[in-house]
């Protein structure tokens, strides 16, 4: 009797821990430089996957102010159609602000996934920043390329260089990068897909890209000093080689106040 148990519970655990469903995953960021809310939506490692229909009626009911897009969103591998219908969707709704990933830079193709979104109506940050007024707030939105393209660390001085009195929010696909990217109030990056594998309140993360087994920064909220550092679980589940395990997809709102 006591071995059918263990075997229930070990069953009922691996059932629960497959349910990758999509989730929003809300953080509130306070200070002293913010006066009126700004809600932001990060949306990272989306992999030209086909799920765009669930993620777009979930946003729509958040009352999203911007969408940030922290890279992969189009894959290397996978047809970039998905992808563009994904963002197209998005820059209808939305004022969006995107940097590449590494997937974008593999592809080979990066250049004319630049100008594609660049026709479609998205703000593509390469080294710069943008003040963008929001509901009377003034953000100061910054963003570099992913580090497959060696001219991101160039472009990363040029946006500290671009900081100012306003909230900083810095948009960069890499976490692991995360001791460069000192003088920023936010950083959002993606990238690490939640470590893949997660143990609740034990194992954040089993392993993620450039970070290898236990990363430091699988995903969630950290504070690194004075600064906010969250990092995406991502969007996608079906161009992952290796399958989620108590790491759901997520929609990150992020309300500024």
């Amino acid at each position: 009797m006591k071995k059918i148990i263990i075997i229930i519970v070990l069953l009922i655990f691996v059932i629960l821990g497959l349910d990758d469903s999509l989730q929003i995953v809300n953080y509130k960021i306070d200070h002293d430089n913010i006066q009126s809310n700004v809600r932001i939506a990060l949306l990272t490692d989306f992999h030209s996957n086909s799920n765009k229909n669930e993620i777009i009626e979930m946003l729509k009911d958040q009352d999203i102010d911007l969408i940030l897009l922290g890279g992969d969103i189009i894959d290397d591998e996978l047809e970039f159609k998905q992808g563009y219908d994904f963002i197209s969707d998005l820059v209808s709704l939305y004022h969006c602000y995107y940097v590449s990933g590494n997937h974008e830079y593999w592809s080979g193709q990066y250049d004319q996934i630049r100008e594609k979104l660049l026709i479609m109506g998205v703000n593509v940050l390469e080294g710069e920043c943008k003040e963008v007024l929001v509901n009377g707030q003034t953000l100061n939105i910054c963003g570099i390329d992913d580090f497959e393209n060696e001219d991101a660390f160039e472009q990363l001085d040029q946006c500290k260089s671009s900081l100012g009195e306003n909230y900083n929010i810095l948009l960069a696909h890499r976490p692991e990068k995360i001791r460069l990217y000192s003088g920023f109030d936010l950083v959002l990056s993606g990238h690490a897909h939640g470590g893949q594998w997660r143990i609740p309140y034990l194992v954040n993360g089993l392993y993620s890209p450039n970070q290898g087994v236990l990363p430091n920064y699988a995903g969630g909220l950290y504070e690194l000093n004075s600064q906010n550092f969250i990092v995406s679980r991502g969007l996608s589940n079906e161009s992952t080689k290796i399958f989620r395990f108590y790491n759901h997809r997520e929609i990150v709102v992020i309300d500024l106040i």
